[in-house]
């Protein structure tokens, strides 16, 4: 399915994180969501790879910081 068949999503969710333990649980909560179509972006905000991190949850977009935001 290319990009422009796809639904667009109803909700996005931005979560700016700085490495901090508790985003695997933020990230659980979105998924728990009733809402189908949400669309999950995780900032790295302080230049550190959170791939890991979000690897349990295929449908989380995550944008790394080439320097920490302030």
């Amino acid at each position: 399915m290319d990009t422009l068949s796809r639904p667009l999503p109803r909700v996005s969710v931005l979560i700016r994180s700085i490495d901090r333990p508790t985003l695997p649980r933020a990230l659980a909560s979105v998924r728990e969501q009733t809402c189908e179509q949400v669309r999950t972006i995780v900032v790295a905000a302080n230049g550190q790879a959170l791939t890991q991190l979000a690897k349990p949850f295929p449908l989380v977009e995550v944008i790394e910081a080439a320097q920490p935001l302030t």
